[in-house]
């Protein structure tokens, strides 16, 4: 195959690019569970204000029940629905994470990631699905796993070659960083 058919990017997995993917990722994925959660909380709560207000049940286990889920519904949401908290909780645990530099070289029926550590080569039959979210792509294995580009001047051919490939796996997301005051 001739060099001019193969697209190279290189990223450098900075806490920052950590930080946004897991955010994208959780937003994107996560928000139909969240919601859920939410739901579920909300109609658990008359259950138990029936419970403490009528005394219509004979056993205060099902209030009890009712509270757990709530109790658990609550951690849930807010520890692991958060990605912030589970970025810093892995990146604390794989401090080696960040200054990975993956170099992907997109061919005609391939792309390859490699990096000190060894190299893959994936088909894009194996793509779960691709996330476009402006100057990075996010190339998803499967549901949880994936491989974060950031994109430069080869952005457009990444972005054409991929969206011919994939078809409706490839989605476009809108995502704006919050800036801090």
């Amino acid at each position: 195959m001739k060099k001019s058919n193969i697209i190279e990017v290189k990223t450098k997995y900075t806490e920052e690019a950590f930080y946004r993917f897991n955010r994208v990722h959780y937003r994107f994925l996560m928000r139909h569970k969240k919601i859920g959660f939410i739901l579920l909380f909300i109609l658990s709560i008359p259950a138990i204000i029936l419970y403490l207000s009528e005394g219509i049940f004979n056993n205060y286990w099902f209030a009890l029940l009712f509270v757990l889920i709530d109790i658990i519904i609550v951690v849930e949401v807010f520890t692991n629905l958060i990605p912030d908290l589970q970025v810093k909780r892995t990146l604390k645990r794989n401090k080696e994470i960040v200054g990975i530099e993956n170099t992907y070289r997109f061919k005609k029926e391939s792309f390859e990631v490699r990096n000190k550590v060894g190299s893959e080569n994936h088909s894009y039959d194996e793509i779960y699905q691709v996330l476009d979210i402006g100057k990075s792509i996010y190339i998803y294995l499967d549901k949880v796993r994936a491989y974060i580009v950031e994109l430069g001047n080869e952005d457009e051919k990444i972005k054409t070659l991929l969206k011919e490939k994939l078809g409706k796996s490839y989605r476009t997301f809108s995502y704006k960083e919050k800036t801090k005051k």
